[in-house]
């Protein structure tokens, strides 16, 4: 078993299609190890209800991945304390998206008022100069404030 780490992302305003959480290889970590996406999840937060509305969402595996920017890197948190730090690097709220060639994805919407929680049984693995990145692709009829992230496990020889 590998080692676990959570991406979030916490209180942040959409209103046009954006990459909420992704992570890519840490280029200068050695030996190189892989990822396995565990589960991603996003929901409302808001004090004041927004509209309602549906929001159109994408998980996908991007390979020789360019993260966005104009987000930030919260930093990846281990499941246990005392695991030492990723060999990946994980993004938030990039509003510049991902590029990369896309080799799997995974597309599904949910419904502003109860957000989505996604547990992948056949879980995707990226390696190499691939990464996941967890998007928003539909424009909200209104602003909306998100919170939400991956949680993924590192897999492989960089253990």
């Amino acid at each position: 078993m590998g080692r676990r780490y959570t991406v979030p992302f916490e209180n942040i305003t959409v209103s046009v299609p954006q990459d909420l959480a992704s992570i890519i290889p840490d280029f200068g970590s050695f030996p190189a190890s892989a990822a396995k996406l565990l589960r991603v999840w996003v929901f409302c937060t808001n004090t004041t209800l927004p509209t309602a509305q549906q929001l159109s969402l994408r998980v996908r595996r991007l390979q020789t991945m360019v993260v966005g920017s104009g987000g930030s890197v919260p930093g990846e948190f281990p499941d246990d304390p005392g695991d030492t730090a990723s060999h990946y690097v994980g993004r938030v709220n990039d509003t510049t998206k991902a590029t990369g060639t896309p080799d799997w994805t995974y597309e599904f919407g949910c419904y502003l008022y109860t957000g989505a929680d996604l547990v992948f049984s056949d879980a995707p693995v990226c390696n190499g100069n691939d990464g996941f990145v967890f998007e928003l692709l539909s424009t909200v009829s209104t602003a909306v404030i998100l919170s939400g992230g991956l949680l993924f496990e590192e897999i492989g020889s960089g253990l």
